[in-house]
């Protein structure tokens, strides 16, 4: 069992845990394809406890509540990949992330707006021209400041980099332009 803070950070709504970036440390141990639920709002600057076992991990709050689960996962439960965009597709669809008009969380670890280079992830996907409704896009060159020691992206950052834009994927496949209340 190990101890780890999900500092402010790496939050996304405000209060609480950037939903991808703690998935990403219930997934960093498993081999291979790994699935995660986050069962409550991840605390912020507290001590959280995580349980990392042979292919799964818990994390669990300071009175033992089970809050997060990551497992492993069979291949065949993976999506199939669209085709990836040009660079320039990627970049005339970030000029359409909905967050650029509607306030969504603005200091979110991954699409906060507010959030300097280097602190942040600052990824804003947006609809690709032509494409499938919710196929998405947008450019983004990780900062060297969230790079581990081997000079790689850790899993927590890049599965943090993943968890906004599946949520504006499903904003967008349902013809949402406007953000819900309560996120």
């Amino acid at each position: 069992m190990a101890d780890v803070i999900v500092t402010s950070q790496f939050c996304g709504p405000p209060n609480s845990g950037n939903g991808g970036y703690c998935c990403g440390l219930l997934a960093a141990d498993i081999t291979g394809p790994a699935t995660a639920v986050l069962k409550a709002r991840i605390p912020l600057d507290v001590s959280l406890q995580l349980e990392i076992g042979e292919q799964a991990a818990q994390l669990a709050d300071d009175q033992g509540n089970i809050i997060g689960v990551g497992r492993a996962a069979a291949s065949s439960d993976l999506p199939t990949v669209p085709p990836p965009p040009s660079q320039v597709e990627a970049i005339a669809a970030e000029a359409r992330h909905v967050g650029h008009t509607a306030r969504y969380h603005p200091i979110c670890f991954t699409c906060g707006p507010e959030r300097e280079e280097g602190e942040g992830l600052r990824i804003f996907p947006g609809q690709i021209e032509g494409a499938e409704l919710g196929h998405l896009a947008c450019p983004w060159t990780p900062h060297p400041n969230f790079a581990g020691s081997d000079g790689l992206m850790p899993p927590e950052v890049i599965w943090g980099a993943l968890d906004c834009p599946g949520y504006f994927h499903g904003l967008s496949e349902r013809g949402v332009t406007v953000p819900c209340s309560g996120l």
